[in-house]
């Protein structure tokens, strides 16, 4: 826990105002939508060209009457068109889920609803570039009729990136090794603005060990399970090119998170708590850093969850996980 000293915690007007305002969050917008819409989307800062997932090789089954396949589909879509990825009861159109529901029902043949698994549940308004969803079909279904129905459900917003079959018990949630999310930060231009270095510090020391991250998680069950491996964190400066090659440049910084799990909000409540970490330290400001923060057990010493806009669900990894996929 933290001392005394450390408080009051990052819930003022000036702490939510200076990681949310004057920051050119449109530039983060466009760059997303361009990878969306891209077969093979790339992010500022990517070192490796967009490539399918590994995944476990499927075999031609025996020759019988009926037989379930299940079906890996990686995909790509611009969060801020959607109330998130999971399943809702009172709009489940605008969900994720719901779309691809939707999309893959039909080719089912009405003997059985649509049930998908996913590596990670993205919140309203964060996009993804690689999140990998599961299902299974009793009837047999080809990758082009495929394409085209998850295609056509949300025109511009969600694109599927490649889609192949897999083991029957494959599952994408349970399957996963880790998960990789990419925070796009556009800077202020201020001088009292953090810097990609600030935030690197803070960030490093989380990597490599299991430890308990209730501090920053949100809105979790009674009894949730908090401890996780937070296997790589970094911070490094990019450039945005909202528009495409010769338009305009804005500077960012890119957070990147790598871990075995992440908790409900975990990632932007880190990234903000890391944000004003960095800031407090520039300022001289003896208050603890963001391990302590993060570890310390107490949502009111972490700060309050950085704009969904900026988030961008990476890919998730079904081999142990190699640094070497990194942009740093």
């Amino acid at each position: 826990m933290l001392a005394d000293v450390a408080r009051p915690p990052f819930i003022d007007d000036e702490d939510r105002s200076f990681v949310a305002d004057g920051r050119d969050w449109a530039a983060v917008a466009d760059v997303l939508r361009a990878a969306v819409d891209s077969p093979a989307p790339a992010l500022p800062g990517d070192a490796l060209a967009w490539a399918p997932p590994q995944l476990p090789p499927w075999r031609e089954p025996p020759q019988m009457a009926r037989v379930r396949t299940t079906w890996a589909c990686s995909l790509a879509y611009y969060g801020p068109q959607f109330c998130g990825y999971a399943w809702q009861r009172d709009d489940p159109g605008r969900t994720v889920q719901g779309a691809l529901e939707r999309a893959i029902e039909p080719l089912l043949g009405g003997r059985h609803a649509a049930v998908l698994s996913c590596a990670g549940r993205t919140d309203a308004g964060v996009s993804a570039t690689g999140q990998l969803a599961s299902f299974y079909a009793w009837e047999p279904i080809e990758l082009a009729e495929l394409r085209d129905a998850v295609d056509a459900c949300a025109p511009g917003s969600m694109r599927l990136l490649c889609a192949r079959r897999v083991p029957r018990e494959f599952h994408a949630t349970f399957g996963a090794h880790w998960r990789r999310y990419v925070y796009l930060l556009p800077l202020r231009g201020a001088d009292d603005d953090v810097c990609a270095g600030a935030l690197d510090a803070q960030l490093a020391p989380l990597a490599g060990v299991e430890r308990d991250y209730a501090a920053l998680g949100r809105g979790l069950p009674s009894g949730k399970r908090t401890r996780a491996t937070i296997l790589h964190a970094s911070a490094r400066h990019v450039q945005l090119r909202p528009g495409g090659a010769d338009a305009r440049t804005v500077d960012a910084v890119r957070i990147e998170l790598v871990a075995d799990r992440f908790l409900r909000r975990q990632v932007r409540t880190l990234v903000a708590t890391a944000v004003l970490c960095a800031r407090d330290a520039a300022r001289g400001m003896a208050r603890p850093a963001l391990l302590a923060r993060a570890c310390g057990g107490r949502q009111e010493d972490t700060a309050a969850a950085a704009p969904a806009l900026g988030l961008c669900f990476a890919e998730a990894g079904y081999e142990p996980w190699a640094r070497n996929r990194l942009a740093v």
